[in-house]
């Protein structure tokens, strides 16, 4: 059978790596997997180094993979050159597309070739070359019913069954970060000893992710939603987070939408902000973009000085420290 190829997009990485292992059985290279599998990080990679690595033949197998990571976002916007340079740099990303074209297009049926990238734009050079020379699956981050129903699958697959209203619960203590929901829907299953998993074992063994908290306190903010905010100030609180802790966390992340905000405007890519700002995980990689996207500048320097003022009520003693947060919540919602 002759290999194909294919383009993974998407922010949902435990998918992407389940289809990536998916594709490495289907070599059917069995002990000989090692031997047929190529994984490239092509960040600075030439044409002709790619070209070498798919034209390569296959080891006593009928087929070998060839995985290649940062490929697409090279051809995705780049920041604005000097106009000097515009027409020869115009000239030469329209040679290298060409290139990288030819090499992807002109592999053999021996290789099967597996692009995978994040968010691309439909614009993308390369993509648009190739057209239906590659096969596009999306793989974007779950919310909602598709993520509650992936709980539910989850949870039965490893032998477990949990109530709807558990399942609402742990879609909101997690979010939509499938690694880490697999380990604790695992911690559930083998907690539960066959038992159906209930919204009070979800409270009692799901820890809360202050991160994930204070971006969705972030979103209810920049939405005016005081009653939402003051819900995951509660959650912070409840487990632990002490005042000090959630405004130093509020300032980080106004300060890295800020930050964010100014480097989308200059025409920076979403994987040269979260370079810039040591981001590991992409849920908090996608909230950072919505929240710099929903926020107005204007408001960005109110913000800090609302937290410096709720920190000086702290400090002085002026307020007690959580209703000093309180207040502060309250006055963000209304900031605009």
């Amino acid at each position: 059978m002759s290999g194909g190829t294919y383009l993974l997009t998407g922010q949902n990485t435990y998918s992407v790596a389940l289809a990536l292992e998916g594709f490495k059985a289907g070599l059917g290279a069995g002990d000989l997997l090692e031997a047929n599998y190529t994984r490239i990080d092509a960040e600075k990679i030439t044409p002709e180094d790619l070209g070498l690595f798919v034209s390569a033949a296959p080891f006593l197998a009928p087929k070998r993979l060839v995985v290649v990571f940062g490929l697409m976002e090279r051809f995705e916007k780049q920041p604005r050159q000097p106009k000097k340079h515009a027409r020869n740099k115009s000239g030469d990303d329209e040679d290298i597309t060409a290139l990288f074209a030819g090499v992807i297009t002109n592999k053999p049926d021996s290789t099967e070739l597996v692009i995978v990238a994040g968010n691309i734009t439909g614009k993308n050079p390369l993509l648009e070359t190739l057209g239906n020379n590659i096969e596009k699956k999306d793989y974007p981050l779950l919310s909602g019913e598709k993520l509650l129903e992936w709980i539910t699958d989850h949870v039965r697959s490893d032998g477990g069954e949990i109530t709807p209203d558990a399942a609402r619960l742990l879609l909101r203590q997690v979010g939509p970060d499938l690694w880490t929901m697999k380990n604790e829907i695992e911690k559930l299953v083998l907690f539960s000893g066959g038992e159906k998993i209930d919204a009070g074992t979800v409270a009692m063994m799901v820890s809360i992710t202050p991160e994930a908290n204070i971006f969705r306190m972030i979103d209810a903010v920049v939405a005016g939603r005081s009653t939402a905010a003051e819900l995951e100030l509660e959650k912070l609180l409840s487990n632990g987070v002490p005042p000090s802790q959630v405004i130093s966390m509020l300032a980080r992340q106004v300060r890295m939408i800020a930050v964010a905000q100014d480097m989308l405007k200059r025409g920076f890519r979403s994987a040269d902000i979260r370079k810039k700002l040591g981001i590991k995980h992409d849920f908090i990689m996608q909230k950072l973009d919505q929240s710099a996207k929903s926020f107005k500048i204007s408001a960005i320097y109110k913000y800090y000085l609302q937290l410096a003022g709720a920190e000086m009520d702290i400090k002085t003693g002026r307020l007690e420290p959580e209703l000093a947060l309180s207040v502060l919540v309250e006055n963000l919602t209304r900031t605009r």
